[in-house]
């Protein structure tokens, strides 16, 4: 059975997350920060059920706002990823 690219990345976050918090964070914000360049190059965010065919996107403006809060959130945590432990010890 052939892995996408998809599951090789959480399983890695998963990995480093459980060997050191702070680095799992880094590495999910440096995903987040990848993720919003390409939704703000293509300004397309695609949504729908996963395993199904996608229904429809958003584009255009909303999709660049969504790609600039996505990467706002990716910059915060990769600077200080102690707020998302802090949001976390408060569950």
């Amino acid at each position: 059975m052939r892995m996408s690219k998809y599951r090789i990345i959480v399983i890695a976050i998963i990995v480093v997350t459980m060997l050191n918090a702070t680095l799992g964070i880094r590495l999910i914000a440096v995903v987040e920060i990848i993720w919003a360049i390409s939704i703000i190059k293509s300004r397309k965010v695609a949504y729908g059920i996963e395993g199904h065919e996608m229904k429809n996107s958003i584009t255009g403006s909303f999709a660049i706002i969504i790609g600039v809060l996505a990467l706002g959130l990716g910059v915060t945590l990769l600077i200080n990823p102690s707020l998302m432990l802090g949001l976390s010890s408060r569950f």
